[in-house]
Protein backbone atom coordinates (compact mmCIF):
# COMPACT_ATOMS: atom_id res chain seq x y z
CA UNK A 1 0.00 0.00 0.00
CA UNK A 2 1.23 3.48 -1.07
CA UNK A 3 2.11 4.74 2.88
CA UNK A 4 0.50 8.44 3.46
CA UNK A 5 1.57 8.50 6.69
CA UNK A 6 -0.17 10.78 9.42
CA UNK A 7 -3.41 11.70 7.94
CA UNK A 8 -4.53 15.43 8.77
CA UNK A 9 -5.26 18.19 6.20
CA UNK A 10 -6.66 16.80 3.05
CA UNK A 11 -4.94 14.78 0.35
CA UNK A 12 -5.62 14.04 -3.01
CA UNK A 13 -4.24 11.04 -5.26
CA UNK A 14 -4.82 10.56 -8.86
CA UNK A 15 -4.22 7.29 -10.27
CA UNK A 16 -5.89 4.36 -12.66
CA UNK A 17 -7.74 0.43 -11.73
CA UNK A 18 -8.87 -1.57 -14.33
CA UNK A 19 -8.94 -4.85 -15.79
CA UNK A 20 -4.55 -4.48 -15.80
CA UNK A 21 -4.73 -2.98 -11.64
CA UNK A 22 -7.58 -4.11 -10.14
CA UNK A 23 -6.60 -3.20 -6.55
CA UNK A 24 -4.81 0.21 -5.86
CA UNK A 25 -4.02 0.61 -1.65
CA UNK A 26 -3.24 3.45 0.60
CA UNK A 27 -2.05 3.24 4.12
CA UNK A 28 -2.50 6.00 6.61
CA UNK A 29 -2.41 6.59 10.14
CA UNK A 30 -4.61 8.29 12.79
CA UNK A 31 -3.48 9.73 16.01
CA UNK A 32 -6.35 10.68 17.37
CA UNK A 33 -10.09 9.70 17.51
CA UNK A 34 -10.88 11.82 14.37
CA UNK A 35 -13.80 12.36 11.68
CA UNK A 36 -12.46 10.49 8.54
CA UNK A 37 -13.62 11.75 5.16
CA UNK A 38 -12.92 9.85 1.73
CA UNK A 39 -14.30 10.84 -1.91
CA UNK A 40 -13.50 9.06 -4.81
CA UNK A 41 -14.17 10.89 -8.47
CA UNK A 42 -13.44 12.19 -11.63
CA UNK A 43 -14.69 8.38 -13.04
CA UNK A 44 -15.28 7.35 -16.49
CA UNK A 45 -16.53 3.83 -15.52
CA UNK A 46 -18.07 2.54 -12.23
CA UNK A 47 -14.94 1.72 -9.33
CA UNK A 48 -15.53 1.73 -5.73
CA UNK A 49 -14.21 1.71 -2.79
CA UNK A 50 -13.72 0.29 0.83
CA UNK A 51 -11.83 1.77 4.11
CA UNK A 52 -10.50 -1.03 5.72
CA UNK A 53 -8.79 -1.66 9.35
CA UNK A 54 -5.39 -2.76 10.76
CA UNK A 55 -6.16 -6.18 9.87
CA UNK A 56 -7.58 -5.88 6.52
CA UNK A 57 -11.40 -5.84 7.64
CA UNK A 58 -13.85 -3.64 6.01
CA UNK A 59 -15.01 -0.95 8.09
CA UNK A 60 -17.16 1.15 5.73
CA UNK A 61 -17.55 0.76 1.46
CA UNK A 62 -19.01 2.73 -1.16
CA UNK A 63 -20.58 1.11 -4.44
CA UNK A 64 -22.64 3.50 -6.43
CA UNK A 65 -22.79 2.46 -9.91
CA UNK A 66 -21.50 3.99 -13.09
CA UNK A 67 -19.06 6.76 -12.73
CA UNK A 68 -21.34 8.04 -9.84
CA UNK A 69 -19.08 9.27 -7.31
CA UNK A 70 -18.10 7.37 -3.67
CA UNK A 71 -18.20 9.01 -0.52
CA UNK A 72 -16.77 7.38 2.80
CA UNK A 73 -17.49 9.29 6.22
CA UNK A 74 -16.75 7.78 9.30
CA UNK A 75 -15.22 8.72 12.87
CA UNK A 76 -12.27 6.87 13.52
CA UNK A 77 -10.24 5.66 16.34
CA UNK A 78 -6.23 6.16 16.40
CA UNK A 79 -4.15 3.47 14.42
CA UNK A 80 -3.79 2.81 11.17
CA UNK A 81 -5.87 2.37 8.01
CA UNK A 82 -6.54 0.89 4.39
CA UNK A 83 -8.36 2.39 1.72
CA UNK A 84 -8.79 0.09 -1.28
CA UNK A 85 -10.02 1.63 -4.60
CA UNK A 86 -10.85 -1.31 -7.23
CA UNK A 87 -13.14 -1.98 -10.53
CA UNK A 88 -16.83 -3.30 -10.53
CA UNK A 89 -16.05 -5.99 -13.06
CA UNK A 90 -14.16 -5.64 -16.91
CA UNK A 91 -13.46 -1.80 -16.94
CA UNK A 92 -10.71 0.79 -16.89
CA UNK A 93 -11.28 4.08 -15.31
CA UNK A 94 -8.62 6.90 -13.75
CA UNK A 95 -9.60 8.48 -10.71
CA UNK A 96 -9.37 11.43 -8.25
CA UNK A 97 -9.04 10.16 -4.43
CA UNK A 98 -9.24 12.52 -1.70
CA UNK A 99 -8.67 11.46 1.57
CA UNK A 100 -8.87 13.45 5.30
CA UNK A 101 -9.28 13.62 8.70
CA UNK A 102 -10.07 16.19 11.59
CA UNK A 103 -9.23 15.26 14.83
CA UNK A 104 -11.84 15.01 17.80
CA UNK A 105 -10.66 16.44 20.79
CA UNK A 106 -11.52 15.39 23.93
CA UNK A 107 -12.35 18.35 26.24
CA UNK A 108 -14.31 16.70 28.85
CA UNK A 109 -12.54 14.24 31.58
CA UNK A 110 -13.13 10.54 31.83
CA UNK A 111 -13.24 10.16 35.21
CA UNK A 112 -15.46 12.15 37.64
CA UNK A 113 -11.98 13.22 39.42
CA UNK A 114 -11.02 14.54 35.63
CA UNK A 115 -14.09 15.76 34.73
CA UNK A 116 -14.84 19.28 33.09
CA UNK A 117 -15.50 21.74 34.81
CA UNK A 118 -17.94 24.17 34.52
CA UNK A 119 -18.51 25.74 37.33
CA UNK A 120 -21.97 27.33 38.70
CA UNK A 121 -24.60 26.42 36.18
CA UNK A 122 -27.50 29.18 35.47
CA UNK A 123 -27.51 30.40 31.49
CA UNK A 124 -27.89 27.61 28.88
CA UNK A 125 -24.26 25.98 28.11
CA UNK A 126 -23.37 24.02 24.86
CA UNK A 127 -20.23 21.57 24.60
CA UNK A 128 -19.79 19.15 21.54
CA UNK A 129 -17.08 15.90 22.08
CA UNK A 130 -16.63 12.44 21.05
CA UNK A 131 -17.36 9.18 22.82
CA UNK A 132 -17.29 5.41 21.76
CA UNK A 133 -14.70 2.65 21.93
CA UNK A 134 -11.46 4.99 22.56
CA UNK A 135 -13.63 6.79 24.75
CA UNK A 136 -15.87 5.34 26.69
CA UNK A 137 -16.90 8.10 29.34
CA UNK A 138 -17.39 11.88 29.66
CA UNK A 139 -18.03 13.50 32.57
CA UNK A 140 -19.03 17.52 33.07
CA UNK A 141 -19.27 19.16 36.67
CA UNK A 142 -21.51 21.75 37.76
CA UNK A 143 -22.84 23.92 40.79
CA UNK A 144 -25.80 25.02 41.76
CA UNK A 145 -26.04 27.54 44.14
CA UNK A 146 -29.84 27.36 44.51
CA UNK A 147 -32.07 24.91 44.53
CA UNK A 148 -32.87 25.16 40.59
CA UNK A 149 -34.50 22.89 37.26
CA UNK A 150 -31.65 21.11 35.39
CA UNK A 151 -32.55 20.76 31.97
CA UNK A 152 -29.99 18.55 29.69
CA UNK A 153 -30.14 17.81 25.72
CA UNK A 154 -27.83 15.47 24.19
CA UNK A 155 -28.18 15.17 20.35
CA UNK A 156 -26.63 15.25 16.54
CA UNK A 157 -25.75 11.60 17.41
CA UNK A 158 -25.00 8.87 14.92
CA UNK A 159 -25.15 5.81 16.82
CA UNK A 160 -26.87 5.40 20.03
CA UNK A 161 -25.40 7.48 23.21
CA UNK A 162 -26.78 7.93 26.80
CA UNK A 163 -26.37 10.21 29.81
CA UNK A 164 -27.05 10.54 33.49
CA UNK A 165 -27.11 12.82 35.79
CA UNK A 166 -25.21 11.97 39.04
CA UNK A 167 -24.70 13.60 42.62
CA UNK A 168 -21.57 14.39 44.22
CA UNK A 169 -20.32 10.98 44.97
CA UNK A 170 -21.26 9.70 41.03
CA UNK A 171 -24.45 7.81 42.02
CA UNK A 172 -27.48 7.79 40.08
CA UNK A 173 -30.06 11.03 40.18
CA UNK A 174 -31.73 10.43 36.81
CA UNK A 175 -30.85 8.33 33.01
CA UNK A 176 -32.10 9.10 29.31
CA UNK A 177 -31.54 5.71 27.08
CA UNK A 178 -33.23 6.86 24.12
CA UNK A 179 -33.24 3.49 21.59
CA UNK A 180 -30.31 4.65 18.58
CA UNK A 181 -29.25 7.78 17.41
CA UNK A 182 -32.59 9.49 18.97
CA UNK A 183 -31.85 12.83 21.35
CA UNK A 184 -31.37 11.94 25.02
CA UNK A 185 -33.32 14.79 27.28
CA UNK A 186 -33.67 15.21 30.73
CA UNK A 187 -34.83 17.56 33.71
CA UNK A 188 -34.40 17.25 37.16
CA UNK A 189 -35.35 19.68 40.47
CA UNK A 190 -31.97 19.78 42.01
CA UNK A 191 -31.11 21.06 45.82
CA UNK A 192 -27.87 23.40 45.65
CA UNK A 193 -25.06 21.34 45.54
CA UNK A 194 -22.36 19.56 43.47
CA UNK A 195 -23.24 17.38 40.22
CA UNK A 196 -21.99 15.49 37.14
CA UNK A 197 -23.49 14.53 33.55
CA UNK A 198 -21.84 11.15 32.56
CA UNK A 199 -22.26 10.73 28.25
CA UNK A 200 -21.64 7.00 27.38
CA UNK A 201 -21.65 4.54 24.25
CA UNK A 202 -24.74 2.48 24.73
CA UNK A 203 -21.90 -0.31 23.82
CA UNK A 204 -18.06 -0.28 22.94
CA UNK A 205 -18.52 -0.59 19.41
CA UNK A 206 -20.56 2.48 18.46
CA UNK A 207 -18.80 5.67 17.94
CA UNK A 208 -20.69 9.33 17.98
CA UNK A 209 -20.05 13.03 18.16
CA UNK A 210 -22.49 14.56 19.64
CA UNK A 211 -23.61 18.35 21.24
CA UNK A 212 -24.49 18.72 24.84
CA UNK A 213 -26.97 21.54 26.18
CA UNK A 214 -27.09 22.10 29.57
CA UNK A 215 -28.79 24.59 31.65
CA UNK A 216 -30.59 25.50 35.54
CA UNK A 217 -33.45 27.85 36.28
CA UNK A 218 -33.43 28.93 40.23
CA UNK A 219 -36.66 27.03 41.49
CA UNK A 220 -39.43 29.65 42.71
CA UNK A 221 -42.80 27.76 42.96
CA UNK A 222 -43.90 29.91 46.29
CA UNK A 223 -44.93 33.78 46.20
CA UNK A 224 -42.73 36.22 47.43
CA UNK A 225 -45.79 38.36 49.64
CA UNK A 226 -49.15 37.46 50.73
CA UNK A 227 -50.86 38.47 47.93
CA UNK A 228 -49.04 36.35 45.76
CA UNK A 229 -48.57 33.29 48.02
CA UNK A 230 -49.06 29.72 46.11
CA UNK A 231 -52.59 29.00 47.07
CA UNK A 232 -52.11 25.26 48.90
CA UNK A 233 -56.28 25.61 48.73
CA UNK A 234 -57.74 23.33 51.91
CA UNK A 235 -55.18 22.05 53.60
CA UNK A 236 -55.95 18.43 55.08
CA UNK A 237 -53.76 15.48 54.07
CA UNK A 238 -50.00 16.27 54.13
CA UNK A 239 -48.69 17.96 51.35
CA UNK A 240 -44.86 18.45 50.28
CA UNK A 241 -43.52 21.05 48.64
CA UNK A 242 -39.69 21.60 47.57
CA UNK A 243 -38.27 25.05 46.95
CA UNK A 244 -35.47 27.89 47.84
CA UNK A 245 -34.76 31.06 50.02
CA UNK A 246 -31.89 33.19 50.10
CA UNK A 247 -29.93 36.25 48.83
CA UNK A 248 -31.83 36.48 45.83
CA UNK A 249 -35.57 35.17 46.90
CA UNK A 250 -35.84 35.93 50.99
CA UNK A 251 -39.55 34.77 51.78
CA UNK A 252 -41.64 32.45 50.27
CA UNK A 253 -45.28 32.18 51.03
CA UNK A 254 -47.70 29.66 50.94
CA UNK A 255 -51.64 30.10 51.57
CA UNK A 256 -54.01 27.40 52.97
CA UNK A 257 -57.63 27.37 54.12
CA UNK A 258 -59.11 25.32 57.10
CA UNK A 259 -62.78 24.51 57.11
CA UNK A 260 -63.12 22.99 61.11
CA UNK A 261 -61.08 23.38 64.15
CA UNK A 262 -57.68 21.47 63.15
CA UNK A 263 -54.10 20.44 64.68
CA UNK A 264 -51.99 21.76 62.04
CA UNK A 265 -48.44 20.35 61.38
CA UNK A 266 -45.72 21.72 59.94
CA UNK A 267 -42.44 20.45 59.27
CA UNK A 268 -39.29 22.16 57.48
CA UNK A 269 -36.37 19.89 56.62
CA UNK A 270 -33.41 19.07 53.85
CA UNK A 271 -31.77 22.22 54.58
CA UNK A 272 -28.21 22.86 53.70
CA UNK A 273 -28.12 26.18 55.79
CA UNK A 274 -30.09 28.13 58.35
CA UNK A 275 -33.87 28.55 57.23
CA UNK A 276 -36.88 29.55 59.84
CA UNK A 277 -40.46 29.13 59.25
CA UNK A 278 -43.67 30.96 60.75
CA UNK A 279 -47.54 30.69 60.79
CA UNK A 280 -49.28 33.69 60.19
CA UNK A 281 -52.80 34.41 60.60
CA UNK A 282 -55.16 35.84 57.55
CA UNK A 283 -54.06 39.47 58.16
CA UNK A 284 -50.20 38.39 58.47
CA UNK A 285 -49.91 38.42 62.00
CA UNK A 286 -47.57 35.60 63.77
CA UNK A 287 -49.58 32.89 65.13
CA UNK A 288 -46.19 31.12 65.44
CA UNK A 289 -42.46 30.31 64.83
CA UNK A 290 -39.70 28.05 64.54
CA UNK A 291 -36.45 29.07 64.36
CA UNK A 292 -33.87 26.49 64.93
CA UNK A 293 -30.25 26.94 64.54
CA UNK A 294 -28.30 26.10 61.51
CA UNK A 295 -29.21 23.47 58.96
CA UNK A 296 -31.53 21.84 61.98
CA UNK A 297 -34.93 20.80 61.14
CA UNK A 298 -37.80 23.46 62.07
CA UNK A 299 -41.51 21.93 63.63
CA UNK A 300 -44.75 23.50 64.34
CA UNK A 301 -47.61 22.08 65.67
CA UNK A 302 -50.52 24.39 66.06
CA UNK A 303 -54.59 23.78 66.94
CA UNK A 304 -56.41 26.45 64.73
CA UNK A 305 -59.53 27.76 63.82
CA UNK A 306 -61.52 27.82 60.31
CA UNK A 307 -59.91 30.19 58.37
CA UNK A 308 -57.53 31.32 56.03
CA UNK A 309 -52.94 31.28 57.26
CA UNK A 310 -50.32 31.60 55.39
CA UNK A 311 -46.56 29.56 55.90
CA UNK A 312 -43.91 31.77 55.47
CA UNK A 313 -39.95 30.58 54.94
CA UNK A 314 -37.30 32.53 55.33
CA UNK A 315 -33.31 32.39 55.27
CA UNK A 316 -31.87 33.55 58.72
CA UNK A 317 -29.76 35.92 57.24
CA UNK A 318 -28.83 36.85 53.73
CA UNK A 319 -26.06 34.92 53.48
CA UNK A 320 -27.77 31.69 54.38
CA UNK A 321 -28.59 30.13 50.46
CA UNK A 322 -30.85 26.73 50.78
CA UNK A 323 -33.30 24.46 49.27
CA UNK A 324 -35.66 23.00 52.06
CA UNK A 325 -38.48 20.75 51.99
CA UNK A 326 -42.02 21.71 53.53
CA UNK A 327 -44.45 19.43 54.36
CA UNK A 328 -47.97 20.64 55.90
CA UNK A 329 -50.77 18.95 57.41
CA UNK A 330 -54.04 19.63 59.23
CA UNK A 331 -56.29 16.91 61.18
CA UNK A 332 -59.56 17.63 62.15
CA UNK A 333 -59.09 18.71 65.85
CA UNK A 334 -62.09 17.18 68.75
CA UNK A 335 -61.21 17.98 71.95
CA UNK A 336 -64.30 16.39 73.71
CA UNK A 337 -65.53 12.90 73.44
CA UNK A 338 -68.84 12.60 70.89
CA UNK A 339 -70.50 9.91 73.53
CA UNK A 340 -71.15 9.85 77.17
CA UNK A 341 -68.54 6.90 77.88
CA UNK A 342 -65.92 8.91 76.18
CA UNK A 343 -66.84 12.50 77.62
CA UNK A 344 -64.04 14.76 78.14
CA UNK A 345 -63.43 14.05 81.82
CA UNK A 346 -63.24 18.01 83.63
CA UNK A 347 -62.77 16.35 87.47
CA UNK A 348 -64.34 18.25 90.10
CA UNK A 349 -65.88 21.54 88.85
CA UNK A 350 -64.80 24.50 91.07
CA UNK A 351 -63.50 27.58 89.71
CA UNK A 352 -64.42 28.75 86.23
CA UNK A 353 -63.07 26.78 83.43
CA UNK A 354 -63.28 27.27 79.55
CA UNK A 355 -63.02 24.95 76.63
CA UNK A 356 -62.55 25.90 72.81
CA UNK A 357 -64.03 23.46 70.22
CA UNK A 358 -66.10 22.68 67.32
CA UNK A 359 -69.50 21.05 66.64
CA UNK A 360 -71.34 20.98 62.99
CA UNK A 361 -71.96 18.22 60.41
CA UNK A 362 -68.79 16.13 61.11
CA UNK A 363 -69.20 16.09 64.71
CA UNK A 364 -72.80 16.40 66.21
CA UNK A 365 -72.07 15.90 69.81
CA UNK A 366 -69.71 17.13 72.27
CA UNK A 367 -69.69 15.53 75.90
CA UNK A 368 -67.62 17.04 79.04
CA UNK A 369 -68.18 15.47 82.51
CA UNK A 370 -67.92 16.68 85.46
CA UNK A 371 -68.17 16.42 89.07
CA UNK A 372 -69.68 17.87 92.59
CA UNK A 373 -68.57 17.17 95.74
CA UNK A 374 -71.13 19.44 97.41
CA UNK A 375 -74.27 21.13 96.10
CA UNK A 376 -73.26 23.57 94.65
CA UNK A 377 -74.64 26.84 91.75
CA UNK A 378 -73.99 25.66 88.61
CA UNK A 379 -73.54 28.06 85.47
CA UNK A 380 -72.39 27.48 81.81
CA UNK A 381 -71.98 29.77 78.78
CA UNK A 382 -71.57 28.77 75.68
CA UNK A 383 -70.26 31.60 72.61
CA UNK A 384 -67.97 32.46 70.24
CA UNK A 385 -70.31 30.95 67.75
CA UNK A 386 -70.09 31.60 64.03
CA UNK A 387 -73.51 29.71 63.86
CA UNK A 388 -76.44 28.01 65.38
CA UNK A 389 -75.29 25.75 68.62
CA UNK A 390 -77.28 24.66 71.28
CA UNK A 391 -76.39 23.36 74.53
CA UNK A 392 -77.76 20.65 77.54
CA UNK A 393 -77.04 19.73 81.14
CA UNK A 394 -77.56 16.17 81.82
CA UNK A 395 -77.18 13.47 85.00
CA UNK A 396 -75.32 10.89 85.79
CA UNK A 397 -77.79 8.33 83.20
CA UNK A 398 -77.72 11.60 80.56
CA UNK A 399 -81.63 12.61 81.01
CA UNK A 400 -81.36 16.32 80.25
CA UNK A 401 -81.93 18.53 83.90
CA UNK A 402 -81.36 22.25 81.70
CA UNK A 403 -80.66 23.27 78.51
CA UNK A 404 -80.49 26.32 76.21
CA UNK A 405 -81.66 26.83 72.79
CA UNK A 406 -81.38 30.40 71.89
CA UNK A 407 -81.60 30.72 67.90
CA UNK A 408 -78.26 31.74 65.88
CA UNK A 409 -75.50 32.12 66.85
CA UNK A 410 -76.84 34.11 70.19
CA UNK A 411 -74.94 32.79 73.73
CA UNK A 412 -76.45 29.87 75.72
CA UNK A 413 -76.19 29.98 79.30
CA UNK A 414 -77.07 27.67 81.97
CA UNK A 415 -77.84 28.10 85.63
CA UNK A 416 -78.96 25.69 88.43
CA UNK A 417 -78.39 24.59 91.88
CA UNK A 418 -77.26 20.89 91.67
CA UNK A 419 -76.59 18.00 93.80
CA UNK A 420 -73.32 16.35 94.70
CA UNK A 421 -72.81 13.72 92.00
CA UNK A 422 -71.14 13.09 88.03
CA UNK A 423 -73.12 15.83 85.21
CA UNK A 424 -72.27 15.80 81.54
CA UNK A 425 -73.05 18.92 79.25
CA UNK A 426 -74.02 18.37 75.57
CA UNK A 427 -72.91 20.43 73.18
CA UNK A 428 -74.12 20.13 69.58
CA UNK A 429 -75.53 22.02 66.70
CA UNK A 430 -79.33 22.92 65.83
CA UNK A 431 -78.87 21.47 62.04
CA UNK A 432 -76.41 19.42 60.46
CA UNK A 433 -75.41 22.63 58.06
CA UNK A 434 -74.76 24.76 61.47
CA UNK A 435 -70.80 24.72 61.37
CA UNK A 436 -68.99 26.47 64.52
CA UNK A 437 -66.29 26.90 66.67
CA UNK A 438 -67.38 27.85 70.41
CA UNK A 439 -65.85 28.57 73.84
CA UNK A 440 -67.73 26.89 77.01
CA UNK A 441 -67.47 28.28 80.34
CA UNK A 442 -68.59 25.72 83.02
CA UNK A 443 -68.27 27.16 86.75
CA UNK A 444 -69.47 25.91 90.25
CA UNK A 445 -69.86 27.47 94.08
CA UNK A 446 -70.90 25.50 97.11
CA UNK A 447 -73.90 26.44 98.30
Amino acid sequence: ARNIGALTATQTFSDFVGIADPNDYYRFNLSNTSNFSLALAGLSADANVQLLNASGNVVASSSNGGSTAENISSILAAGTYYVSVYPNGSVNTNYSLSLGATAIPDNAGNTLTTARNIGALTATQTFSDFVGSTDTNDYYRFNLSNTSNVSLALNNLTANADVQILDFSGAVIATSATVGSGAETLTSTLNAGTYYVRIYPFDGSVNTNYNFSLGATILDNAGNTLPTARNIGALSSTQTFNDFVGSTDTNDYYRFDISNPSTVNLALNGMIANADVQLLNSTGGVIASSTAAGSNPDNIISILTPGTYYVRVYPFDGNNNTGYNLSLGATIYDGAGNTLPTARNIGVLAANQTFSDFVGSIDTNDYYSFSLNNPSNFTLALNGMTANGNVQLLDTAGSVVASSTVSGSIPERISSTLDTGIYYVRVYPFSATDNTNYNLTLGAAVV
